[in-house]
């Protein structure tokens, strides 16, 4: 799936395609630099994680303290 961003950063919609956000795009007579067309991660699957910096999985995953057993 694909986003179609403002410039702001806000998503504005959402689509299988890239072409689309496009049509989206040429509908509300957006001009290049008003919006991005991004990919969207969907889910929360191992490959997902796997394409994401460390820094990202870092965020999403923080590192716990092992638990002392006694």
């Amino acid at each position: 799936m694909v986003g179609l961003y403002d410039a702001c950063g806000i998503l504005r919609f959402a689509a299988y395609e890239s072409a689309d956000c496009l049509a989206y795009a040429e509908f509300f007579d957006l001009q290049d630099g008003d919006f991005t067309v991004e990919p969207l991660l969907m889910g929360h699957s191992q490959d997902a994680e796997t394409a994401l910096s460390p820094s990202v999985q870092d965020a999403s995953h923080p590192q716990h303290a092992p638990v002392d057993p006694r």
